[in-house]
C-alpha cells in the first residue's frame, strides 16, 4: 500500500495567539502624566480670552467705521451747503442785482451825459481837474425848485 497521498499535519499543531497591540500607556507612558486639569483649564481660558479680544476689536472697528461714515456724510452736506451759499452770494452780487437794488431801494438813477465831467491832459505828465464855477442865479433857482418838489412828493 503505497499510495502518494499527502497529509496536512499543520491542523494538528497548536495554534499561536494573535499578536496583541501595545497600549498607549506602553508606547507613551508620559502622555497620561502631562495632561492635567489645570493645564486644560488654562488652555481653554487662553483661547476664550483671545477669542473675546478678537470679537471686541471687530465690534470696535465697526463702530469707528460707522462714525467715520456719519462724519463723512456731515462733511459732504456742509461742503454742498458752502457751495450753495457761495452761488447765492455770487448771484446776489451780480451787476444786474446791484443796479436793481440801487434804483428800487436807494432811488438812484444812471448818470446822464450832461452830468459827466471830462479831464483834460495837456502834456501827458500832469492831470488838471477843472474847477466847477460858483452856481449862478439860474442854477440856484433850479436847485431850490427841485428841493421844493422833492419835499412835496416825499422823495428824498
Amino acid at each position: 500500500m503505497n499510495n502518494n497521498l499527502a497529509y496536512d499535519f499543520s491542523k494538528f499543531e497548536e495554534k499561536q495567539a494573535a499578536p496583541q497591540r501595545p497600549q498607549i500607556e506602553q508606547i507613551y507612558p508620559k502622555v497620561k502624566d502631562t495632561i492635567s486639569l489645570p493645564k486644560v483649564i488654562f488652555g481653554l481660558m487662553s483661547v476664550l480670552i483671545v477669542t473675546s479680544m478678537l470679537i471686541y476689536n471687530n465690534v470696535r472697528i465697526s463702530e469707528i467705521n460707522t462714525e467715520i461714515r456719519m462724519q463723512q456724510q456731515e462733511y459732504d452736506i456742509l461742503v454742498n451747503e458752502g457751495i450753495r451759499l457761495n452761488m447765492e452770494l455770487e448771484s446776489g452780487a451780480s451787476l444786474s442785482k446791484v443796479e436793481e437794488y440801487a434804483s428800487n431801494v436807494l432811488g438812484m438813477v444812471k448818470m446822464e451825459k450832461s452830468q459827466m465831467q471830462y479831464i483834460e491832459l495837456t502834456d501827458g505828465t500832469t492831470v488838471e481837474i477843472m474847477q466847477q464855477e460858483e452856481p449862478n442865479l439860474f442854477d440856484q433857482v433850479q436847485r431850490l425848485l427841485t428841493e421844493f418838489v422833492e419835499n412835496i412828493t416825499g422823495k428824498a
